[in-house]
């Protein structure tokens, strides 16, 4: 069983679905649908729509587009990722930054993939 389905069969301990706004997103089992807006950092569990981080945005999960000003990482990534630094152990969709790196390959600007780590 994966890592990701073990998460998604127990109780998350925060759940979001709308919009959350705060200046720092630290919370380990969170989930949020719909809108997330940090001023500087989010580390959380699973987004599932638009987040928007001020310095950096750390999640296991993203379904959606995420951006942030310097730095972006998820360990799988559906969807768009902008920010300086991007990176994805497992990444179906785009990069776009400075320095983008997936499981595939690194390159600057624009990134992508589009198929399954081997």
């Amino acid at each position: 069983m994966s890592l990701y389905a073990e998460k998604t069969k127990k109780d998350w301990q925060v759940k979001i679905k709308g919009v959350n706004i705060s200046l720092v997103n630290t919370i380990n089992e969170m989930q949020i649908k719909g809108l997330n807006i940090t001023g500087l950092i989010t580390v959380i569990d699973e987004i599932r729509g638009v987040s928007l981080s001020g310095i950096n945005n750390f999640c296991y999960l993203l379904k959606g587009i995420s951006i942030a000003l310097f730095r972006y990482r998820a360990t799988v990534a559906n969807g768009v990722q902008i920010g300086l630094i991007n990176k994805a152990t497992n990444l179906h969709g785009v990069q776009i930054g400075l320095w983008n790196t997936n499981g595939r390959r690194s390159l600057p600007i624009i990134n992508w993939q589009f198929k399954t780590n081997r």
